[in-house]
């Protein structure tokens, strides 16, 4: 079975299932919905709900803890001193730099 053929069903009970909650919570009291935390909860609904058989309300800690480690390891890998790194930087953002000027100038 193709992989999308197993996630399909599952994306569209979960998507069905936040819309129902948006009709019968904010929708209908006339009040506007937070678009970024709604779809930040679908998407781990939809993750858990695939790897792990439950709903995210059920799994919510392991997501908190991931997200957790995840500032954890960004605080670390920010304080590693790599040798060199802040050359990579530089050059890194001056090839964006050029990239964009290049791209705004056509539009002139």
């Amino acid at each position: 079975m193709i992989f999308g053929q197993v996630m399909l069903p599952t994306m569209a009970s979960c998507t069905a299932t936040m819309m129902e909650q948006w009709k019968l919570g904010p929708v209908a009291q006339g009040h506007g919905i937070d678009v970024h935390t709604e779809f930040k909860r679908l998407t781990a609904d939809i993750i858990a709900h695939t790897a792990f058989g439950s709903s995210y309300a059920e799994g919510k800690r392991v997501f908190e803890l991931q997200h957790e480690q995840q500032i954890i390891v960004n605080k670390a890998f920010n304080t590693v001193y790599i040798p060199g790194m802040r050359y990579f930087k530089k050059i890194y953002l001056t090839h964006i730099y050029q990239a964009v000027s290049v791209v705004l100038w056509k539009f002139k």
